[in-house]
């Protein structure tokens, strides 16, 4: 923990965006921080105040990209900023790897029962548009995940935590030409997590969740040797060394290969802010631990309400707490009951999102969660069992 970090209280009130309710969404977005958003403005006002046409223009933007890759790679262990390409989304990422691999017609991609509709949109558009073939294995079955492999799969796709239950992907013994791509989007200031140390092929991220950032910006890691072999057609000037005519460049080494367009510098600058104010003031490891402690607190005490299934049981990495009803799920139209609850719950001050694959709840409890928040959820969804059944 750094030396000057700030309690718990204080760091509240940093966050201004709290003083809403008891948020339990940081797996939707989490709360900005103050020095993020004065970050953004005072970026936005250069840009206001000076041409942008400037000569300087262009090595402002460098600047910032190398900043924000070296951010987003300190939330990650066994990584470093040169190896990551920035993106505007976890499903830009997927979008980005998925899109260089040369998929063709009969060629098959294997994907899981728990997956983000960002994730799926990718899946549908590889099925529509290039006649492959989707399957779909247990999320938690690594035999069966593996067992699903054929000799025309030419990637697994799927998350690293559950956008359902926070439990962690199994690990997998895939053949060498099938990489694994991981949707990370509950990784990043949530859980300790080394890409290369997993084998996998590749990771997509974003910035927008427990990294505190704004939205409308994410990250990409390959592996070295998946690097070598994929050529998506979504990078841009960045990406070039040297261009004189259509068959006159040179690429530039390592990730740098797949930068995309112009940045968005306020969002960039925002993110580059908000990871240093989590790393600095409040500390990675605390992050984690807290968010860990506090997950499992509210876990525990879901377990204990009756009627409630917990589908995140404690010692599930990270803060995702995923619950089902019973009272709800015997309904006939489900996901629109857990649609009313949510809303019941966020006009409470309690601020957390329905799920619909299954349908249910989720709770992102993070580190700033206090005790008196969780006992609100709790008591809150219980107050909202006991009137059903009395209604």
């Amino acid at each position: 923990m750094p030396e000057s970090a700030l309690t718990i209280d204080e760091a509240r009130l940093q966050l201004p965006s709290l003083q809403a309710g008891a948020y339990f969404n940081t797996g939707y977005c989490g709360p900005l921080p103050r020095s993020a958003a004065d970050a953004m403005s005072s970026e936005l006002e250069l840009d206001l105040m000076r041409p942008r046409g400037r000569a300087d223009a262009s090595e402002r933007e460098l600047e910032l990209a190398y900043e924000a890759k070296a951010a987003f790679a300190s939330m990650f262990d066994g990584v470093a900023g040169e190896d990551l390409v920035l993106t505007d989304s976890t499903t830009h990422g997927i979008g980005l790897f998925m899109s260089g691999l040369g998929l063709v017609e009969g060629d098959e991609i294997l994907t899981t029962d728990e997956e983000h509709i960002g994730l799926g949109a990718v899946m549908a558009a590889a099925a529509e548009g290039l006649r492959v073939t989707i399957k779909v294995a247990p999320f938690g079955d690594a035999a069966a995940i593996e067992g699903a492999v054929t000799d025309r799969t030419r990637a697994v796709v799927m998350s690293h935590l559950s956008y359902v239950s926070g439990k962690m992907s199994p690990r997998l013994d895939l053949p060498p030409a099938v990489p694994l791509l991981l949707d990370c989007a509950h990784t990043p200031g949530s859980v300790r997590f080394d890409p290369g140390e997993s084998g996998v092929g590749a990771v997509a991220f974003p910035g927008q969740k427990w990294c505190l950032g704004p939205e409308g910006i994410g990250g990409l890691w390959v592996a070295p040797r998946w690097l070598e072999q994929i050529w998506p057609l979504g990078v841009s000037f960045r990406a070039m060394e040297q261009w004189h005519a259509p068959t006159d460049y040179e690429f530039r080494l390592g990730a740098a290969r797949l930068d995309g367009g112009t940045l968005n510098k306020p969002v960039v600058a925002g993110l580059i802010e908000s990871i240093r104010w989590l790393r600095e003031e409040i500390g990675r490891e605390r992050v984690i631990e807290l968010t860990q402690s506090q997950a499992d607190k509210a876990r525990e005490a879901l377990g204990r309400v009756e009627g409630v299934e917990v589908l995140s049981p404690p010692g599930t990495p990270g803060g995702l707490t995923g619950f089902r009803l019973a009272d709800l799920d015997s309904r006939e139209a489900a996901v629109e009951a857990y649609e009313a609850e949510a809303a019941r719950l966020w006009e409470g001050g309690v601020l957390l999102r329905q799920i619909e694959n299954p349908p249910g709840l989720r709770a992102s409890v993070a580190w700033f969660n206090t005790d008196e928040e969780i006992d609100l959820l709790v008591e809150s969804v219980a107050r909202g069992i006991e009137a059903r059944r009395a209604g």
